[in-house]
């Protein structure tokens, strides 16, 4: 268990640590300081029900503000709750150096990569592309007015950190549509997540299985078109090479 940092460069200040039983539960003790700092858990090492210790297990969940827990949270940890808060504390966590280069979260600079598909892998037929938390179609959006608009810093906030991100991931949605079929889905209603509600998705997790399933029907739905409009072309080929 950790508290986080009250300033930029200040690090985490360790809490506690405990052993889980064999079911992953635990228990920890803790009390709050005056500053009432945001707590989060970690987890490292196990074995993952094979019998066998893993030490490249890594996990981590973010339990909030130690003043609003209760005495005795409930707190879940695992790939789910990673996900989140990295992807939340991405943008404050500086570049690792290795090897030469320095490393960060990809998300946070390239958040549509079609390099590996491009540049990397044998050339594909059909290119599933996923949506999940930006405009649709990569579009920018238009902002006039937002000063007069109620919480403007958090409504403007939104195409100010996505900007860059978006301009990128244009160009790179451009280059795909070049070189093979494209087939973009976008389950997640874009007022869902714009703004405040992009942050809110880090604070509560409890929407993303309803994310997840819309992103599991809107795939197959376009991938069943795909496959309709391929079979109807090439269909439609044979016929013509038989009359020719």
């Amino acid at each position: 268990m950790w508290a986080a940092g009250g300033g930029y460069g200040s690090g985490a200040t360790p809490l506690t640590s405990v052993s889980s039983d064999r079911t992953g539960g635990f228990k920890l003790g803790y009390s709050c300081s005056a500053a009432s700092p945001v707590i989060y858990i970690t987890a490292l090492g196990g074995t993952a029900g094979t019998g066998e210790y893993n030490l490249q297990i890594g996990l981590m969940a973010v339990a909030g503000p130690c003043g609003s827990l209760s005495s005795s949270p409930s707190i879940t940890i695992n790939e789910l709750t990673t996900v989140a808060a990295e992807w939340a504390l991405a943008p404050f966590i500086d570049p690792v150096a290795f090897e030469g280069g320095y490393w960060c979260d990809g998300g946070i600079v390239d958040i549509f990569p079609v390099r590996p598909v491009l540049d990397i892998e044998e050339p594909c037929d059909l290119a599933l592309a996923i949506n999940g938390f930006y405009p649709p179609r990569f579009a920018g959006e238009d902002a006039s007015g937002w000063e007069q608009r109620r919480g403007s810093i958090l409504y403007v906030a939104s195409q100010v950190r996505t900007c860059q991100q978006i301009e990128l991931a244009r160009t790179n949605l451009s280059r795909l549509r070049r070189q093979t079929d494209v087939v973009m889905i976008e389950p997640v209603a874009y007022d869902k997540v714009r703004g405040a509600g992009f942050y809110r998705q880090f604070l509560t997790t409890q929407e993303w299985a309803d994310f997840m399933r819309a992103g599991r029907a809107d795939a197959r739905r376009a991938l069943a078109a795909a496959a309709h409009t391929r079979r109807t072309a090439e269909r439609a080929t044979r016929r013509a090479a038989a009359a020719g």
